[in-house]
């Protein structure tokens, strides 16, 4: 972020106050925008770091009713028999807010459409895609 608000441009900053703005109004309309993308990345780096967080959640919580799911994931390991399926479970119900975050913040709405579109059965016949699979299970 520091770096970030270093290559804001001093003139841009004097031009506003030269046009009457002041401070606040300077930081929102002129500093924020450009600031906007860095802050953005920060944001969406600290929720993932705080998330996947192990240690420090291993040595605040000290109830096992309050564990968060990713060491309710970690303590469903035992010394001599796993479920497998359960962890991985786990995992997949870990990866749901990341995954939400990450479309959540997408720029370019293209790129949504290239995420969810595949998945729309519409799509899948205009590509034949829905036929062919109907064609081997006939097989």
């Amino acid at each position: 972020m520091k770096q970030f608000s270093e290559n804001i441009p001093t003139e841009l900053l004097e031009s506003a106050k030269i046009d009457g703005c002041g401070e606040i109004r300077t930081f929102w309309s002129v500093a924020f925008p450009i600031v906007k993308p860095g802050f953005a990345a920060l944001a969406i780096f600290t929720f993932i770091n705080t998330w996947n967080d192990y240690f420090m959640q291993l040595v605040m919580l000290t109830s096992r009713n309050n564990l968060t799911i990713s060491l309710g994931v970690a303590t469903m390991q035992a010394e001599m028999a796993t479920n497998y399926g359960l962890i991985m479970a786990g995992a997949a119900l870990q990866l749901v807010p990341i995954v939400t975050v990450f479309l959540v913040f997408q720029k370019n709405p293209s790129l949504k459409v290239l995420l969810w579109e595949p998945l729309k059965v519409n799509t899948l016949r205009k590509l034949n895609i829905v036929q062919s699979v109907y064609q081997y299970a006939e097989v």
